[in-house]
Protein backbone atom coordinates (compact mmCIF):
# COMPACT_ATOMS: atom_id res chain seq x y z
CA UNK A 1 0.00 0.00 0.00
CA UNK A 2 2.62 2.13 0.81
CA UNK A 3 4.25 2.13 -2.85
CA UNK A 4 0.77 3.11 -3.71
CA UNK A 5 0.43 5.65 -2.21
CA UNK A 6 4.01 6.78 -3.13
CA UNK A 7 3.46 6.22 -7.15
CA UNK A 8 -0.04 7.93 -6.62
CA UNK A 9 1.66 11.18 -4.85
CA UNK A 10 4.82 11.00 -7.51
CA UNK A 11 2.24 11.19 -10.35
CA UNK A 12 0.36 13.90 -8.74
CA UNK A 13 3.42 16.31 -8.23
CA UNK A 14 4.69 15.26 -12.01
CA UNK A 15 0.99 16.63 -12.76
CA UNK A 16 1.74 19.81 -10.86
CA UNK A 17 4.77 20.36 -12.59
CA UNK A 18 3.75 20.04 -16.07
CA UNK A 19 1.08 22.50 -15.19
CA UNK A 20 -2.54 20.79 -15.39
CA UNK A 21 -5.10 21.58 -13.65
CA UNK A 22 -7.55 19.52 -12.99
CA UNK A 23 -6.03 17.07 -10.00
CA UNK A 24 -7.52 14.05 -11.57
CA UNK A 25 -6.49 14.52 -15.17
CA UNK A 26 -2.61 15.53 -13.61
CA UNK A 27 -2.97 12.62 -11.92
CA UNK A 28 -3.65 10.21 -14.43
CA UNK A 29 -1.00 11.94 -16.72
CA UNK A 30 1.67 11.91 -14.37
CA UNK A 31 0.57 7.88 -13.54
CA UNK A 32 0.87 6.94 -16.87
CA UNK A 33 4.29 9.13 -17.20
CA UNK A 34 5.54 6.94 -14.04
CA UNK A 35 4.37 3.66 -15.22
CA UNK A 36 6.19 4.29 -18.81
CA UNK A 37 9.54 4.69 -17.37
CA UNK A 38 9.19 2.60 -14.18
CA UNK A 39 7.82 -0.82 -16.20
CA UNK A 40 10.93 -1.05 -18.74
CA UNK A 41 13.52 -0.31 -15.59
CA UNK A 42 11.75 -2.92 -13.93
CA UNK A 43 11.38 -5.44 -17.09
CA UNK A 44 15.30 -4.27 -17.93
CA UNK A 45 16.51 -8.22 -17.48
CA UNK A 46 13.93 -9.38 -19.22
CA UNK A 47 14.14 -6.90 -21.98
CA UNK A 48 18.23 -7.71 -22.00
CA UNK A 49 17.54 -11.51 -22.50
CA UNK A 50 15.38 -11.09 -24.93
CA UNK A 51 17.65 -8.95 -27.40
CA UNK A 52 20.63 -10.83 -26.19
CA UNK A 53 18.63 -14.23 -27.63
CA UNK A 54 19.07 -15.76 -24.39
CA UNK A 55 18.41 -19.81 -23.77
CA UNK A 56 16.57 -19.07 -20.50
CA UNK A 57 14.96 -15.88 -21.22
CA UNK A 58 11.61 -17.15 -19.91
CA UNK A 59 13.11 -18.05 -16.71
CA UNK A 60 14.89 -14.78 -16.72
CA UNK A 61 11.37 -13.36 -17.47
CA UNK A 62 9.71 -15.42 -14.17
CA UNK A 63 12.45 -14.37 -11.88
CA UNK A 64 12.49 -10.69 -12.64
CA UNK A 65 8.47 -10.78 -12.79
CA UNK A 66 8.44 -12.69 -9.17
CA UNK A 67 11.79 -11.60 -7.34
CA UNK A 68 12.62 -8.36 -9.65
CA UNK A 69 11.23 -5.76 -6.41
CA UNK A 70 13.91 -6.99 -4.33
CA UNK A 71 16.59 -5.67 -5.33
CA UNK A 72 18.93 -8.84 -5.14
CA UNK A 73 16.30 -10.66 -7.03
CA UNK A 74 16.68 -7.54 -9.88
CA UNK A 75 20.32 -7.72 -9.95
CA UNK A 76 20.59 -11.45 -10.43
CA UNK A 77 18.59 -11.76 -13.39
CA UNK A 78 20.01 -8.79 -14.83
CA UNK A 79 23.24 -10.44 -14.53
CA UNK A 80 21.79 -13.41 -15.69
CA UNK A 81 20.49 -12.09 -18.73
CA UNK A 82 23.99 -10.67 -19.70
CA UNK A 83 25.77 -13.91 -19.12
CA UNK A 84 26.39 -15.23 -22.52
CA UNK A 85 24.67 -19.08 -23.27
CA UNK A 86 27.80 -21.32 -23.36
CA UNK A 87 28.98 -23.25 -26.77
CA UNK A 88 27.81 -26.42 -27.26
CA UNK A 89 30.80 -28.77 -28.68
CA UNK A 90 29.20 -31.64 -29.58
Amino acid sequence: MVLGGSLATLAFVIALAAGVSNPQVGSMIGLLVVVAVVLPVYFLPTITAELGHRRNKGAIFVLNLLLGWTLLGWVVALVWATIKDPINRQ
